[in-house]
């Protein structure tokens, strides 16, 4: 893949509001700035929900995907409030 579509496509899954449903492995990793190794990491340890979609195709949650952030420094108050 090119410089430039690679670049559209990072864009295009950064505005996270707008991510699908379901992520292939290669848009959540570009959605979240990590590799597909990591992805693939995750969805094995639990930290991530994926779907197998037939026998090869494998989705990612986009919900377990924006829980992937957490707070750092921060009371439970400020974390209800964001």
């Amino acid at each position: 893949m090119s410089a430039t579509r690679s670049s559209i496509l990072i864009v295009k899954y950064r505005d996270e509001p707008g991510l699908p449903r379901r992520l292939t492995i290669q848009q959540a990793a570009e959605a979240k700035n990590l590799s597909t190794k990591t992805i693939r990491r995750y969805i094995s340890s639990g930290r991530l929900t994926a779907y197998r979609v037939g026998p090869r195709a494998i989705r990612v949650d986009r919900e377990s995907l924006l829980a992937l952030e957490t707070l750092i420094g921060c009371d439970a108050k400020a974390r209800v409030s964001s």
